[in-house]
């Protein structure tokens, strides 16, 4: 049995976090594209993440507040254990 290979990049919509995020869906990891308020730039990445993988995903969240980020993890992991 495989085990899937996910990447979550915090600030993944655009710089450096896109750049990192893209280079992990091109080499075989499912790209989970995390964004706080940049909603317009993470669902147009999205959409090209999603011509590599099938699987990508978006998801907001304040990464500064301890329930989202519970809420994002927990988001993952409902989705892929």
């Amino acid at each position: 049995m495989s085990q899937k290979k996910i990447a979550l990049v915090t600030g993944s919509a655009k710089g450096l976090g896109k750049a990192l995020l893209w280079r992990l869906a091109q080499n075989g990891f499912i790209p989970i594209l995390h964004y706080q308020s940049s909603k317009v730039e993470a669902e147009n990445f999205l959409a090209e993440l999603q011509n590599i993988c099938s699987e990508a995903q978006a998801i907001q969240a304040d990464i500064n507040q301890m329930n989202e980020v519970e809420r994002l993890f927990q988001m993952i992991d409902n989705q892929y254990n």
